[in-house]
């Protein structure tokens, strides 16, 4: 039988490939995410630059951001701790291989990138290309060399000025250390300029504000190139990066990470919890508050009724019981006093069998001074209870007097509560209203100064156009009829037709025509017929010319009404959405 260590160990190396190739799928995915992260960023702080992102919207996709960060610094730890301990089981021969493969690769991921500057890049751009060919050269030295590289000769002078100074310190004795502490190097590095660029406006919570969008990724294609995976997106303007395939075999593709929305949304729910259970121990103790308070109230209720019972039982209690029934009807007496009776009794029976014993115990003597006792108590009882019954009777009318007095009080005081509680819950409610007014007044005020302003010059527009129009009737109808008096003057003065002779009524006196061939007579002139039709005929056809042109004044006149209700309408679609958008930040407060 061969040696089951040997092998274990050749199990382990032949899993080695496979393991290794995982671990560097896993730093592919952390780059890609990285990738994603700083793309987002750079257009977030150009909407927030342009005024086109909402503050909330903000805030919470840099919560996102920041706990993504945190996944990543500890995903891309475990996988470089991983990959540590892979090379130590994997051997000498191919861990040296990898990392001249490795190495390589950087070298020329290194060229491409300083062939891809831009001509206005930043410096921290070029001090990322210059860590990435140490990091490179430094790789492929140490996968020939017997001694390794130090932290110092591996990250360079040009990042003297980042806040790396505990890491440059440490001490490496692998390649495979050395690569991972220079991985950690670069990802520190980047989070570093990246905290930099935005200065007080990442105190202040606000998103981190990239550069450029091509100097984001330029910057995300030096950290993934460093590990051997380009995930960056390109863009049209710029050359694809390189295929990471020669470093881990396997195409770097765009991962979804669904590692990193889980926990993102784990982190989430955290918070949601937390807000949730504080919410229900509030609650909780509210209804323990409340609980307590009916307890004492169901006490005091009890303890009402108790009494009500035991002056029913001196034989007093039945008539103010009869005169409050209808205040106490609320606390149903009866069955209380039925049980505060039964538990009298029963305490009465134990007590005179405690009693009869006891007596029954006694010599003749202290029976004898019992029983001169007991006659004693028995006439002051007598007396207290006529002198009881004696006040209650002679203090009827001051005892209901109280009662109301007591009665009154408390629905005064009940009623004081309700409309206090009202009162303040109405100021509450217009204190918010006020609030919210004034917020979505303040964000919608250009768009209702728009539609203020369109609604006005429309208005005047309108008017101005339908004054035009009344102007321009009114000029017609007078240079119509002063036409139509100079054409029946013409005509009149026209020379009379043959048939027709002017003639005096022999009686009024008045002129007329007389036709001689028909023996027609008439007081119009026999002319004006021919005028009234030339002017009827002529007035159709000037009423259709104006109406030609009234119909041009009436269309502009539509459009410009269409158009102001057009401008109207987009000017209330964004007053809603800016309102929309208030009310759900007011419910996420809430």
């Amino acid at each position: 039988m061969g040696n089951p260590g040997a092998g274990g160990a050749g199990r382990r190396r032949a899993e080695w490939p496979a393991a290794c190739k995982a671990t560097l799928e896993e730093l592919a995915r952390v780059g890609a995410s990285r990738v994603e992260d700083l793309r987002m960023l750079g257009e977030m702080q150009a909407s927030l630059e342009a005024g086109s992102l909402a503050p909330a919207l903000v805030r919470r996709l840099g919560v996102e951001c920041e706990l993504r960060e945190e996944w990543r610094t500890t995903r891309a730890l475990d996988a470089l701790a991983a990959l540590a301990a892979l090379r130590a089981e994997a051997g000498e021969g191919v861990a040296h291989a990898l990392f001249e493969r490795c190495g390589a690769r950087m070298q020329a991921d290194a060229a491409l990138m300083l062939d891809g500057l831009p001509k206005r890049a930043q410096p921290w751009q070029h001090a990322l290309v210059a860590q990435t060919r140490a990091v490179a050269d430094a790789v492929v030295r140490d996968a020939s060399a017997a001694q390794p590289a130090s932290a110092a000769e591996c990250i360079g002078d040009s990042v003297s000025s980042w806040p790396l100074g505990a890491l440059r310190a440490q001490a490496i004795d692998t390649p495979s250390a050395q690569l991972s502490h220079a991985l950690a190097l670069l990802s520190a590095a980047v989070r570093a300029l990246l905290d930099s660029s935005v200065g007080a406006a990442a105190a202040a919570r606000t998103p981190l504000a990239a550069a450029r969008r091509r100097g984001n990724g330029l910057a995300v294609s030096a950290s993934a190139g460093a590990a051997g995976v380009l995930c960056a997106p390109h863009t049209p303007d710029r050359a694809a990066p390189p295929d990471a395939s020669g470093v881990s075999g396997v195409r770097a593709a765009r991962p979804s990470a669904p590692d990193l929305d889980a926990f993102v949304q784990a982190r989430i729910r955290e918070l949601r919890d937390a807000r949730r259970d504080a919410a229900a121990r509030i609650v909780q103790r509210a209804a323990r508050c409340l609980l307590a308070r009916r307890a004492l109230a169901r006490a005091r209720v009890t303890r009402r009724a108790t009494q009500l019972a035991s002056l029913r039982t001196r034989g007093i209690g039945r008539r103010l019981a009869r005169g409050l029934a209808w205040r106490w009807r609320w606390l149903r007496w009866r069955r209380a006093s039925a049980r505060a009776r039964r538990r009298e009794r029963a305490l009465a029976a134990r007590v005179h069998a405690d009693a009869r014993a006891a007596y029954d115990a006694m010599p003749p003597s202290g029976r004898a001074r019992f029983d001169a006792a007991t006659v004693l108590q028995r006439a002051v009882r007598a007396a207290v209870a006529r002198a009881r019954a004696r006040a209650l009777r002679d203090g009827w009318p001051v005892l209901r007097v109280q009662a109301g007095a007591r009665v009154w009080a408390a629905l005064r005081a009940r009623r004081w509560r309700v409309r206090f509680r009202a009162l303040r819950q109405a100021r509450a409610e217009r204190v918010a209203w006020a609030e919210w007014r004034a917020e979505t007044g303040g964000a919608s005020a250009a768009a209702l100064r728009t539609s203020i302003a369109v609604r006005l010059h429309v208005t005047a527009e309108v008017g101005a156009v339908d004054a035009e129009l009344r102007r321009e009737q009114a000029r017609f109808e007078s240079a119509f009829k002063a036409w139509e008096r100079r054409m029946r003057a013409a005509v009149i003065a026209r020379k009379l037709p043959t048939d027709w002779l002017p003639q005096l009524h022999p009686h009024t006196g008045e002129s007329f025509y007389f036709n001689l061939a028909t023996g027609e007579a008439r007081r119009d002139h026999p002319n004006l017929r021919q005028a009234d039709a030339i002017a009827a005929r002529e007035r159709r056809a000037a009423c259709a010319r104006m109406h030609e042109r009234f119909a041009l004044i009436g269309e502009y006149k539509r459009g410009v009404v269409e158009s102001a209700e057009s401008v109207r309408d987009e000017c209330a679609e964004r007053i809603a959405a800016l309102r929309a958008e208030f009310v759900d930040e007011w419910l996420k407060d809430c």
